[in-house]
């Protein structure tokens, strides 16, 4: 079989012309290199986010032992405990749990009785303090506690006490 340079002619110029009908090979190349290049960037995107969404998971967990440490199952707060979450008179969280009770004495809030912190009737009436018997070795023994309302009462009393006192206008 003979082919004629006509027929070869034919099949170069059916060649060329197809390949004139299909995208070119660089062109295809570059469109997935382009598409690699931006699953890349997504994927170390996503792995920054699942880091900072891991660190802030850690923290929260922190936030949360901390809570509870704090924090028995009823909601009340020992009185040491709400010396570290009350307001102090800088404006931070956190005064010495002596220096909270020295103030509650100070409002006569607070009296000591047989070695026991115990908050007036008023005050466990309205929510703001519980008193409950733990066992101690042998014995039973009363301690205090805050509630969640006591906490905001005593940041009231702190509150008043930073506020400095209205300057009289006294006459001549």
């Amino acid at each position: 079989m003979t082919h004629s340079k006509n027929d070869k002619a034919d099949r170069i110029s059916n060649r060329a012309t197809k390949q004139d009908d299909r995208p070119e090979h660089d062109t295809i190349m570059k469109h997935l290199a382009t598409a690699a290049l931006q699953l890349i960037q997504a994927n170390s995107k996503l792995k920054s986010q699942l880091v900072q969404t891991e660190a802030i998971a850690a923290d929260l967990e922190t936030k949360a032992h901390t809570f509870n440490a704090l924090c028995n199952i009823d909601g009340l707060y020992s009185l040491e405990s709400a010396a570290r979450l009350v307001m102090c008179q800088c404006g931070r969280t956190g005064m010495r749990p002596k220096a909270l009770i020295q103030l509650l004495q100070e409002q006569r809030l607070l009296f000591k009785s047989d070695g026991v912190w115990l908050p007036k009737a008023r005050l466990v009436q309205r929510g703001y303090f519980r008193i409950k018997l733990r066992k101690v070795a042998r014995e039973y023994k009363m301690e205090t506690f805050v509630s969640a309302e006591g906490l905001d009462y005593i940041n009231q009393i702190l509150s008043r006490r930073r506020r400095p006192a209205p300057k009289s206008d006294k006459g001549a």
